[in-house]
C-alpha cells in the first residue's frame, strides 16, 4: 500500500520535477538549500563514536518516491537520523503522520530546521527538532526510521541493536529508508528484518532500500 497522498502533496509532486530546490523551497516557506560546513572536529566528541558522515539532503523528487513506498497512517511517527536543516522532516511533515521528529548533533544545524519547522507551509502533522547524538534518544516512539547514509559501520550497528531493542520493549511494525545503503549487509544479515524494497535514483544516482521487522513482536 503506498502511502497517503493529500492535495497539497499531488500539487507537490508535479512541481518537484520541474523546479528548483530553492523554488520548492520557496513554495514551502523553508530554507534548506543554505551553503552550510559544519565543524565536525567540534562534533566529534559529542557523538559516541566517531564515524560520522558529513551533512547531504535528497532532492525532493527523491522525497516524493519515497513517501509512495512508504505505507503512512495517522498513528506513524517518522524519524529523521541527522536532520540537517530539516529538509525531510518537513518534507514528511506535508503527509499525515501523527509526528515527524528530526535529530541532529550540530546545534546551529537543528535552530535552522526549528526555524524551517515552524515557517513550513501545508503542514499535516507536528514536528519535532531534537538537538542530540541520533544514537541517545529513545527509539521507542517512532515507526519509520529514514537515514541518509549519516554514519558509519559502527554506529550503523549501535543503531540497529537500539530498533531492536525498542521493538522487545514496545512491539509495533516498523519501517526503515535507507538511501545509499553502504552497510546494507549489516541488514541483511539479521533474522528480525526483512526487505521490501530497493530502486536507484535517476538524479545523483543512489540506491534507496525499503526494510520492515518480520513480525510486530521480535523474536
Amino acid at each position: 500500500m503506498p502511502g497517503i497522498v493529500t492535495c497539497s502533496n499531488l500539487k507537490l509532486s508535479s512541481l518537484v520535477k520541474y523546479t528548483s530546490l530553492a523554488a520548492i523551497d520557496s513554495l514551502l516557506n523553508i530554507r534548506t538549500t543554505l551553503p552550510y560546513q559544519s565543524c565536525y572536529e567540534e562534533l566529534i566528541p559529542f557523538a559516541e563514536f566517531d564515524d560520522m558522515h558529513r551533512y547531504g539532503s535528497a532532492h525532493y523528487l527523491h522525497l516524493y518516491r519515497i513517501m509512495q513506498h512508504i505505507r503512512i497512517s495517522p498513528a506513524d511517527v517518522f524519524l529523521d537520523l541527522g536532520c540537517g536543516m530539516g529538509r525531510v522532516c518537513c518534507f514528511a511533515g506535508l503527509f499525515p503522520f501523527r509526528k515527524s521528529i528530526g535529530v541532529d548533533i550540530d546545534q546551529r544545524l537543528c535552530k535552522m530546521a526549528r526555524e524551517n519547522a515552524r515557517s513550513l507551509r501545508f503542514r499535516q502533522s507536528e514536528i519535532e527538532i531534537i538537538h542530540d547524538d541520533a544514537l541517545r534518544i529513545d527509539f521507542e516512539e517512532p515507526t519509520v526510521f529514514y537515514l541518509f547514509n549519516p554514519f558509519g559501520e559502527q554506529s550503523m550497528r549501535k543503531f540497529l541493536d537500539k530498533v531492536y531493542d525498542s521493538l522487545v520493549l514496545s512491539p509495533r511494525p516498523i519501517q526503515i529508508v535507507y538511501y545509499n545503503p553502504l552497510y546494507k549487509e549489516l541488514y541483511e544479515q539479521l533474522p528480525w528484518l526483512a526487505p521490501t524494497h530497493s530502486y536507484t535514483t535517476l538524479v545523483n544516482p543512489h540506491e534507496v532500500s525499503f526494510w520492515h521487522n518480520t513480525s510486530f513482536v521480535c523474536p
